[in-house]
Protein backbone atom coordinates (compact mmCIF):
# COMPACT_ATOMS: atom_id res chain seq x y z
CA UNK A 1 0.00 0.00 0.00
CA UNK A 2 1.43 3.36 -1.13
CA UNK A 3 1.90 6.33 1.64
CA UNK A 4 -1.15 8.09 -0.45
CA UNK A 5 -3.19 5.47 -0.31
CA UNK A 6 -2.29 4.89 3.43
CA UNK A 7 -3.08 8.98 4.17
CA UNK A 8 -6.34 9.07 2.25
CA UNK A 9 -7.70 5.46 3.84
CA UNK A 10 -7.10 7.41 7.34
CA UNK A 11 -8.50 10.21 5.99
CA UNK A 12 -11.55 8.48 5.03
CA UNK A 13 -12.25 6.82 7.73
CA UNK A 14 -12.21 9.75 9.89
CA UNK A 15 -14.66 11.56 7.32
CA UNK A 16 -16.86 8.72 7.29
CA UNK A 17 -17.34 8.75 10.73
CA UNK A 18 -18.22 12.43 10.81
CA UNK A 19 -20.75 12.07 7.99
CA UNK A 20 -21.71 9.21 10.69
CA UNK A 21 -22.18 11.24 13.22
CA UNK A 22 -23.77 14.16 11.07
CA UNK A 23 -26.83 11.56 9.90
CA UNK A 24 -27.17 10.35 13.62
CA UNK A 25 -27.76 13.69 14.66
CA UNK A 26 -29.80 14.64 11.83
CA UNK A 27 -32.09 11.29 12.57
CA UNK A 28 -32.16 12.40 16.09
CA UNK A 29 -33.07 16.05 14.91
CA UNK A 30 -35.77 14.83 12.78
CA UNK A 31 -37.17 11.91 15.81
CA UNK A 32 -37.26 15.26 18.01
CA UNK A 33 -39.26 17.11 15.42
CA UNK A 34 -41.77 13.92 15.28
CA UNK A 35 -41.85 14.01 18.84
CA UNK A 36 -42.66 18.08 18.92
CA UNK A 37 -45.49 17.09 16.23
CA UNK A 38 -47.35 14.14 18.16
CA UNK A 39 -47.40 16.54 21.41
CA UNK A 40 -49.00 19.31 18.79
CA UNK A 41 -51.28 16.90 16.90
CA UNK A 42 -52.15 14.25 20.48
CA UNK A 43 -52.92 16.70 22.98
CA UNK A 44 -52.98 19.98 21.41
CA UNK A 45 -56.09 19.62 19.47
CA UNK A 46 -57.95 18.58 22.24
CA UNK A 47 -56.93 21.38 24.74
CA UNK A 48 -58.23 23.78 22.12
CA UNK A 49 -61.35 21.55 21.80
CA UNK A 50 -61.31 21.73 25.65
CA UNK A 51 -61.56 25.33 25.82
CA UNK A 52 -63.97 25.97 22.72
CA UNK A 53 -66.96 23.72 24.99
CA UNK A 54 -66.14 25.98 27.85
CA UNK A 55 -66.87 29.38 26.19
CA UNK A 56 -69.50 27.70 23.92
CA UNK A 57 -71.30 26.33 26.72
CA UNK A 58 -71.04 29.76 29.23
CA UNK A 59 -72.60 31.33 25.96
CA UNK A 60 -75.26 29.27 25.70
CA UNK A 61 -75.67 29.57 29.80
CA UNK A 62 -75.77 33.32 29.70
CA UNK A 63 -78.81 32.78 26.59
CA UNK A 64 -81.08 32.38 30.15
CA UNK A 65 -80.37 36.08 30.71
CA UNK A 66 -81.96 36.95 27.52
CA UNK A 67 -84.73 34.66 27.89
CA UNK A 68 -85.64 35.63 31.57
CA UNK A 69 -85.91 39.41 30.43
CA UNK A 70 -87.98 38.43 27.60
CA UNK A 71 -85.72 38.54 24.40
CA UNK A 72 -86.29 34.62 23.57
CA UNK A 73 -85.76 34.96 19.99
CA UNK A 74 -82.07 36.78 20.81
CA UNK A 75 -81.67 33.93 23.60
CA UNK A 76 -82.64 31.09 20.59
CA UNK A 77 -80.33 32.54 18.33
CA UNK A 78 -77.15 32.44 20.51
CA UNK A 79 -78.49 28.99 21.76
CA UNK A 80 -78.35 27.48 18.58
CA UNK A 81 -75.04 29.26 17.56
CA UNK A 82 -72.92 28.29 20.06
CA UNK A 83 -74.71 24.50 20.64
CA UNK A 84 -73.20 24.13 16.96
CA UNK A 85 -69.64 25.19 18.02
CA UNK A 86 -69.78 23.13 21.42
CA UNK A 87 -70.88 20.42 18.81
CA UNK A 88 -67.90 21.18 16.70
CA UNK A 89 -65.39 20.83 19.56
CA UNK A 90 -67.09 17.92 20.75
CA UNK A 91 -66.30 15.78 17.57
CA UNK A 92 -62.90 16.99 17.35
CA UNK A 93 -62.44 15.92 21.27
CA UNK A 94 -63.44 12.85 20.15
CA UNK A 95 -61.91 12.35 17.14
CA UNK A 96 -58.57 12.47 19.03
CA UNK A 97 -58.60 10.46 22.13
CA UNK A 98 -54.73 9.64 22.86
CA UNK A 99 -54.99 9.46 26.68
CA UNK A 100 -55.85 7.32 28.84
CA UNK A 101 -59.57 8.10 30.12
CA UNK A 102 -60.29 10.81 28.36
CA UNK A 103 -62.72 8.57 26.18
CA UNK A 104 -64.87 7.93 29.23
CA UNK A 105 -64.35 11.70 29.75
CA UNK A 106 -65.74 12.50 26.18
CA UNK A 107 -68.67 10.14 26.83
CA UNK A 108 -69.46 11.81 29.91
CA UNK A 109 -69.42 15.33 28.37
CA UNK A 110 -71.49 13.58 25.43
CA UNK A 111 -74.12 12.58 27.77
CA UNK A 112 -74.25 15.78 30.13
CA UNK A 113 -75.11 17.67 27.25
CA UNK A 114 -77.57 15.79 25.79
CA UNK A 115 -79.27 16.36 29.19
CA UNK A 116 -78.98 19.91 29.57
CA UNK A 117 -79.74 20.90 25.84
CA UNK A 118 -82.95 18.61 26.82
CA UNK A 119 -83.68 20.83 29.72
CA UNK A 120 -82.72 24.20 28.22
CA UNK A 121 -84.97 23.37 25.42
CA UNK A 122 -87.67 22.92 28.26
CA UNK A 123 -86.77 25.43 30.18
CA UNK A 124 -86.97 28.13 27.35
CA UNK A 125 -90.14 25.97 25.97
CA UNK A 126 -92.03 26.91 29.75
CA UNK A 127 -90.89 30.66 29.26
CA UNK A 128 -92.73 30.72 25.98
CA UNK A 129 -95.89 28.80 26.84
CA UNK A 130 -99.60 30.88 26.51
CA UNK A 131 -99.65 33.23 30.10
CA UNK A 132 -95.92 32.49 30.66
CA UNK A 133 -95.11 36.09 29.75
CA UNK A 134 -96.74 39.51 30.75
CA UNK A 135 -97.81 42.24 29.02
CA UNK A 136 -96.32 45.27 29.77
CA UNK A 137 -97.88 46.94 32.70
CA UNK A 138 -100.13 49.63 31.93
CA UNK A 139 -101.32 52.42 34.22
CA UNK A 140 -105.25 50.72 34.96
CA UNK A 141 -105.91 50.27 38.90
CA UNK A 142 -105.00 46.73 38.49
CA UNK A 143 -101.26 46.93 37.69
CA UNK A 144 -100.46 46.04 40.96
CA UNK A 145 -101.79 42.98 40.23
CA UNK A 146 -100.04 42.10 36.74
CA UNK A 147 -96.88 43.36 38.29
CA UNK A 148 -97.00 40.77 40.88
CA UNK A 149 -97.90 38.25 38.90
CA UNK A 150 -94.52 38.86 36.43
CA UNK A 151 -92.39 38.89 39.74
CA UNK A 152 -94.11 35.53 41.08
CA UNK A 153 -93.05 34.23 36.81
CA UNK A 154 -89.63 35.39 37.19
CA UNK A 155 -89.17 33.94 40.58
CA UNK A 156 -90.37 30.43 39.31
CA UNK A 157 -88.09 30.46 36.05
CA UNK A 158 -84.62 31.28 38.57
CA UNK A 159 -85.78 28.29 41.09
CA UNK A 160 -86.33 26.28 37.93
CA UNK A 161 -82.78 27.28 36.47
CA UNK A 162 -80.93 27.09 39.80
CA UNK A 163 -82.29 24.34 40.81
CA UNK A 164 -81.90 22.28 37.64
CA UNK A 165 -80.15 23.87 35.03
CA UNK A 166 -77.23 25.45 36.80
CA UNK A 167 -76.17 22.51 38.93
CA UNK A 168 -75.70 20.69 35.33
CA UNK A 169 -74.12 23.80 33.54
CA UNK A 170 -71.67 23.81 36.58
CA UNK A 171 -71.10 20.08 36.24
CA UNK A 172 -70.67 19.92 32.54
CA UNK A 173 -68.09 22.83 32.55
CA UNK A 174 -66.06 21.03 35.55
CA UNK A 175 -66.30 18.19 32.95
CA UNK A 176 -64.89 20.19 30.16
CA UNK A 177 -62.18 21.43 32.50
CA UNK A 178 -60.89 17.92 33.65
CA UNK A 179 -60.48 16.84 29.59
CA UNK A 180 -58.25 20.71 29.59
CA UNK A 181 -56.36 19.50 32.58
CA UNK A 182 -55.97 16.04 31.12
CA UNK A 183 -54.24 16.81 28.06
CA UNK A 184 -52.56 19.81 29.08
CA UNK A 185 -51.12 17.41 31.84
CA UNK A 186 -50.13 15.39 29.20
CA UNK A 187 -48.65 18.30 27.08
CA UNK A 188 -46.44 18.92 30.33
CA UNK A 189 -45.16 15.06 30.88
CA UNK A 190 -44.49 14.54 26.95
CA UNK A 191 -42.56 18.09 26.61
CA UNK A 192 -40.33 16.66 29.72
CA UNK A 193 -39.99 13.12 28.30
CA UNK A 194 -38.45 14.86 25.23
CA UNK A 195 -36.48 17.29 26.92
CA UNK A 196 -35.20 14.52 28.77
CA UNK A 197 -34.49 12.72 25.94
CA UNK A 198 -32.97 15.44 24.16
CA UNK A 199 -30.53 15.57 26.76
CA UNK A 200 -29.82 12.42 26.63
CA UNK A 201 -29.10 12.51 23.18
CA UNK A 202 -26.88 15.47 23.15
CA UNK A 203 -24.81 14.13 25.71
CA UNK A 204 -24.85 10.92 23.61
CA UNK A 205 -23.66 13.16 20.17
CA UNK A 206 -21.57 14.89 22.24
CA UNK A 207 -19.60 11.75 23.46
CA UNK A 208 -19.38 9.99 20.07
CA UNK A 209 -17.99 13.59 18.79
CA UNK A 210 -15.06 13.32 21.44
CA UNK A 211 -14.09 9.68 20.61
CA UNK A 212 -14.22 10.71 17.35
CA UNK A 213 -11.71 13.28 17.72
CA UNK A 214 -9.34 10.96 20.47
CA UNK A 215 -9.93 8.26 17.36
CA UNK A 216 -8.80 10.69 15.03
CA UNK A 217 -5.66 11.86 17.14
CA UNK A 218 -4.67 8.50 17.27
CA UNK A 219 -5.02 7.79 14.02
CA UNK A 220 -3.15 10.86 13.16
CA UNK A 221 0.00 9.40 15.90
CA UNK A 222 -0.15 6.28 14.09
CA UNK A 223 0.23 7.56 10.75
CA UNK A 224 2.71 10.02 11.10
CA UNK A 225 4.65 7.37 13.45
CA UNK A 226 4.80 4.85 10.34
CA UNK A 227 5.83 7.86 8.13
CA UNK A 228 8.38 9.41 10.51
CA UNK A 229 10.12 5.99 12.20
CA UNK A 230 11.23 4.61 8.54
CA UNK A 231 12.45 8.33 7.95
CA UNK A 232 14.05 8.52 11.48
CA UNK A 233 16.22 5.55 10.97
CA UNK A 234 16.53 6.49 6.84
CA UNK A 235 18.26 9.69 8.90
CA UNK A 236 20.70 7.87 11.75
CA UNK A 237 21.32 5.23 8.28
CA UNK A 238 22.75 8.31 6.46
CA UNK A 239 24.81 9.89 9.77
CA UNK A 240 26.36 6.41 10.33
CA UNK A 241 27.64 6.16 6.68
CA UNK A 242 28.86 9.85 6.49
CA UNK A 243 30.40 8.36 9.66
CA UNK A 244 32.37 6.04 7.66
CA UNK A 245 30.30 3.07 8.51
CA UNK A 246 29.53 1.63 4.90
CA UNK A 247 28.07 -1.44 6.48
CA UNK A 248 25.01 0.39 7.89
CA UNK A 249 21.75 -0.32 6.26
CA UNK A 250 18.52 1.00 6.19
CA UNK A 251 15.55 -1.10 7.45
CA UNK A 252 12.95 -1.59 5.12
CA UNK A 253 9.84 -2.80 6.52
CA UNK A 254 7.29 -1.74 3.97
CA UNK A 255 6.35 -1.50 0.12
CA UNK A 256 5.60 2.36 0.00
CA UNK A 257 7.52 5.76 -1.19
CA UNK A 258 9.52 5.63 1.61
CA UNK A 259 10.11 1.44 2.03
CA UNK A 260 11.15 2.31 -1.89
CA UNK A 261 13.24 4.95 -0.95
CA UNK A 262 15.61 2.88 1.88
CA UNK A 263 15.44 0.18 -0.07
CA UNK A 264 17.36 2.54 -3.04
CA UNK A 265 19.19 4.12 -0.47
CA UNK A 266 20.88 0.61 0.68
CA UNK A 267 21.81 0.17 -3.02
CA UNK A 268 23.45 3.31 -2.96
CA UNK A 269 25.37 2.32 -0.09
CA UNK A 270 26.76 -1.11 -1.28
CA UNK A 271 27.50 0.44 -4.73
CA UNK A 272 29.64 3.42 -2.58
CA UNK A 273 31.27 0.62 -0.07
CA UNK A 274 31.77 -1.40 -3.48
CA UNK A 275 33.51 1.52 -4.97
CA UNK A 276 35.56 2.87 -1.93
CA UNK A 277 36.76 -0.69 -1.44
CA UNK A 278 38.06 -0.50 -5.34
CA UNK A 279 39.29 2.58 -4.83
CA UNK A 280 41.15 1.67 -1.93
CA UNK A 281 42.47 -1.26 -3.70
CA UNK A 282 44.19 1.34 -6.38
CA UNK A 283 45.35 3.61 -3.78
CA UNK A 284 46.98 0.89 -2.03
CA UNK A 285 48.82 -0.60 -5.30
CA UNK A 286 48.81 2.78 -6.34
CA UNK A 287 51.41 3.58 -2.75
CA UNK A 288 53.38 0.83 -2.70
CA UNK A 289 54.23 1.22 -6.19
CA UNK A 290 55.54 4.60 -5.22
CA UNK A 291 56.83 3.75 -1.76
CA UNK A 292 58.93 0.16 -3.93
CA UNK A 293 60.11 2.86 -6.24
CA UNK A 294 60.95 5.85 -3.40
CA UNK A 295 62.63 2.77 -1.27
CA UNK A 296 65.00 1.67 -4.67
CA UNK A 297 66.42 4.80 -5.19
CA UNK A 298 69.86 4.67 -3.86
CA UNK A 299 69.69 8.66 -3.04
CA UNK A 300 68.50 9.50 0.22
CA UNK A 301 64.19 10.23 -0.22
CA UNK A 302 62.11 12.61 2.37
CA UNK A 303 58.45 12.74 1.95
CA UNK A 304 56.36 15.50 4.23
CA UNK A 305 52.69 16.83 4.52
CA UNK A 306 51.56 19.89 3.54
CA UNK A 307 52.47 21.22 7.25
CA UNK A 308 55.94 19.37 6.33
CA UNK A 309 55.37 16.61 8.77
CA UNK A 310 57.54 13.50 8.13
CA UNK A 311 55.59 10.88 6.44
CA UNK A 312 57.86 8.30 4.70
CA UNK A 313 61.90 7.76 4.83
CA UNK A 314 62.84 5.67 2.20
CA UNK A 315 66.20 3.04 3.25
CA UNK A 316 69.00 5.46 2.32
CA UNK A 317 67.49 8.32 4.12
CA UNK A 318 66.52 6.45 7.07
CA UNK A 319 71.52 5.85 7.09
CA UNK A 320 71.20 9.45 7.34
CA UNK A 321 68.01 10.50 9.85
CA UNK A 322 67.37 7.18 11.50
CA UNK A 323 64.41 5.05 11.20
CA UNK A 324 61.49 5.83 9.64
CA UNK A 325 59.46 3.86 12.80
CA UNK A 326 60.97 7.11 14.84
CA UNK A 327 60.60 9.93 12.57
CA UNK A 328 57.02 9.77 11.25
CA UNK A 329 54.80 12.71 12.27
CA UNK A 330 57.47 14.93 13.74
CA UNK A 331 58.31 18.14 11.49
CA UNK A 332 60.92 17.90 9.14
CA UNK A 333 63.09 20.91 10.89
CA UNK A 334 62.92 18.16 14.34
CA UNK A 335 65.25 15.52 12.46
CA UNK A 336 67.48 16.99 10.08
CA UNK A 337 70.81 19.34 11.68
CA UNK A 338 71.06 21.32 8.56
CA UNK A 339 68.42 24.44 8.38
CA UNK A 340 68.34 24.32 4.47
CA UNK A 341 66.92 21.03 4.16
CA UNK A 342 63.99 22.77 6.18
CA UNK A 343 63.98 25.90 4.52
CA UNK A 344 63.72 24.30 1.34
CA UNK A 345 61.00 22.35 2.16
CA UNK A 346 59.11 25.36 3.98
CA UNK A 347 59.55 27.43 0.68
CA UNK A 348 58.45 24.08 -1.83
CA UNK A 349 55.10 24.09 0.19
CA UNK A 350 54.60 27.90 0.59
CA UNK A 351 55.53 28.46 -3.18
CA UNK A 352 54.00 24.85 -4.18
CA UNK A 353 57.02 25.23 -6.89
CA UNK A 354 59.95 22.45 -7.13
CA UNK A 355 62.86 24.27 -5.24
CA UNK A 356 66.68 23.57 -6.48
CA UNK A 357 69.36 26.04 -5.30
CA UNK A 358 72.52 26.14 -7.75
CA UNK A 359 75.98 25.97 -7.10
CA UNK A 360 77.48 25.60 -3.95
CA UNK A 361 74.18 26.61 -1.69
CA UNK A 362 72.77 23.10 -3.61
CA UNK A 363 75.27 20.78 -2.06
CA UNK A 364 74.13 19.79 1.65
CA UNK A 365 77.32 17.62 3.19
CA UNK A 366 76.25 14.68 5.28
CA UNK A 367 77.36 12.21 7.74
CA UNK A 368 76.77 8.33 6.11
CA UNK A 369 78.43 5.45 8.47
CA UNK A 370 81.51 7.75 9.96
CA UNK A 371 82.05 8.96 6.62
CA UNK A 372 80.69 12.66 4.95
CA UNK A 373 78.74 12.48 1.80
CA UNK A 374 77.48 15.05 -0.72
CA UNK A 375 74.04 15.20 -1.77
CA UNK A 376 72.44 17.81 -4.21
CA UNK A 377 68.84 19.28 -2.30
CA UNK A 378 65.97 19.42 -5.01
CA UNK A 379 62.60 19.76 -2.91
CA UNK A 380 59.64 19.06 -5.39
CA UNK A 381 55.51 19.64 -3.88
CA UNK A 382 52.78 16.96 -4.71
CA UNK A 383 49.31 17.67 -5.83
CA UNK A 384 46.19 15.70 -5.90
CA UNK A 385 44.44 15.57 -9.60
CA UNK A 386 42.77 18.72 -8.24
CA UNK A 387 45.55 20.42 -7.64
CA UNK A 388 45.25 20.41 -4.26
CA UNK A 389 48.67 20.44 -1.99
CA UNK A 390 49.65 17.52 -0.41
CA UNK A 391 52.99 17.35 0.63
CA UNK A 392 56.62 17.67 -0.53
Amino acid sequence: MSLRVKLLVGYLIFVAALTGLGGWSSWRLREMGGVSRRIISNNYDSVVAAQDMKESLERQDSAVLFALLGQRERATAQLREHRTRFDAALRKAAGNITEPGERELVEAIRRDRDEYDRLFDGFIGDLGAPGASVPAVAATPRADIQVGAAATLEGAAASEYFARLEPLFSQLRARCDDLLRLNQGAMVAKSNAAAAVAQRWFLTTLAIAGTLVVAGILLAVFLSNRIIRPLLELTATTAKIAGGDLNARAAVTSHDEVGVLAAEYNRMAERIRQLRRSDLGQLVVARQTTEAAIDSLYDPVLVTDAEGRVTKLNPAAEELFGTERDNVGKHVREIVSDSRLATAVAEALNSQRPVAAEGAASVLPLAVDGSERAFRLRTTPMRDDAGRLLGA
